[in-house]
């Protein structure tokens, strides 16, 4: 964290000598994520066959967490690795991954805001076609393939987007266009190069763990992109205040759209690839995404509450497959982490806004809808612009 504080201050050219650094360290909550952290790593080292091979021949797998205040833009945790003692690499700020699935959410938020190709407005409940395809471009070409190779067929939209389904989310952002998402990437705070190609659909390209965090901040906020910052303030030697940390936010996405990817984003924690995290027992109301690459080699779980949000990340310094997923891998940190760190917040649900309505689809509603039986129990709650509802 503090190696953060410095990096931070050196960018903004801040002078520290004889300075008072008053940072935004919630060191409980720290502590809550460095423990999380070394507690599933160990786990996963005792008993993952793969993790435990490596282990032995000397690559440790190694993890990152962020975390900030939804309101205030404030990073209150950063945990870089596993023990700053071993390696002083801080992969919170300085590594830069391949983001995999965790972008997928930007892919629905382009078609929440587009008409399909009969002119109708993508709606949470659009029907999508999860089966196999092939496309050429530049003389290559490029088959995206589902997670276990299980296809659905015809699926509505919150259902392709909670099972992290491939094949639909790259036809559909195919659709959409795919500088459409890499310019929704940028307005929600990705600065990284984004080389516009098919395979960006699926995450095939990488990002630095703050720009993730800055994106998915924007999306718990509906679409209003804020600042960041590990320091509240920074008094010089003299007793003047040369830097105050004041948050400019301006919306870059449209909010009822940005609500309705949030809504399908919760059945993720529910009934999709993170619902750990509910079955574990953290039940205050969070929506989120799991990240897996292609090759395995990074993981991810990104999720907010209407209070805090936080990223998590798992992986293999060099390019080693780890064979996890955002599942097995980032999940069970960030519940075990969340579950500590909101111990005090209320159990609010997300304050939606006025051009919005909740519709709540029950179960003979979920099987017309092409929801497969075991998938149709309980009833799902969606968020829909005014005027689209069914």
């Amino acid at each position: 964290y503090l190696d953060a504080v410095r990096k931070q201050l050196a960018e903004q050219k801040i002078d520290i000598v004889g300075a008072k650094i008053f940072t935004a360290l919630d060191l409980e909550a720290q502590e809550f994520a460095q423990s999380a952290l070394k507690n599933h790593l160990t786990e996963l080292e005792a008993n993952n066959k793969l993790i435990k091979e490596n282990k032995k021949k000397g690559q440790s797998l190694e993890g990152a967490i962020l975390s900030a205040d939804a309101k205030t833009g404030l990073i209150q945790v950063a945990v870089g690795g596993r023990d700053y003692r071993l390696t002083q690499f801080n992969r919170a700020i300085d590594s830069h991954r391949q983001v995999g699935s965790t972008i997928k959410p930007l892919v629905y938020l382009a078609a929440l805001q587009a008409k399909n190709i009969s002119g109708k407005e993508y709606t949470p409940i659009s029907i999508l076609k999860d089966e196999k395809f092939t496309i050429r471009y530049e003389n290559q070409t490029w088959s995206p393939s589902n997670y276990g190779k299980e296809y659905f067929g015809e699926v509505p939209m919150f259902f392709a987007l909670k099972n992290s389904l491939n094949a639909a989310t790259a036809s559909l952002g195919l659709e959409v266009g795919i500088d459409k998402i890499v310019g929704i990437a940028k307005s929600l705070g990705a600065a990284s190069t984004i080389t516009s190609l098919p395979s960006i659909t699926l995450g095939a390209f990488e990002l630095y763990p703050k720009e993730v965090l800055k994106m998915y901040l924007a999306l718990s906020n509906f679409g209003q992109k804020s600042d960041l910052s590990f320091v509240r303030s920074v008094r010089n030697k003299n007793d003047e205040d040369v830097f105050v940390f004041s948050p400019r936010t301006e919306e870059v996405q449209d909010p009822a759209a940005v609500a309705s990817l949030v809504g399908m984003m919760k059945q993720t924690l529910v009934s999709g690839t993170a619902k750990y995290v509910t079955a574990s027992g953290f039940l205050k109301p969070a929506a989120g995404k799991t990240g897996t690459t292609s090759e395995s080699r990074d993981v991810w779980f990104s999720g907010f509450t209407p209070y805090r949000t936080t990223i998590v990340w798992i992986g293999f310094d060099t390019t080693t497959k780890n064979k996890l997923t955002g599942a097995s891998g980032a999940v069970p940190i960030w519940t075990e982490f969340m579950k500590k760190a909101t111990m005090d917040d209320p159990p609010d649900d997300f304050t939606w806004p006025e051009n919005t309505v909740k519709v709540v689809l029950d179960e003979k509603k979920l099987r017309a809808l092409n929801i497969p039986e075991k998938d149709s129990q309980a009833p799902v709650e969606l968020i829909f612009r005014k005027g689209t509802e069914p």
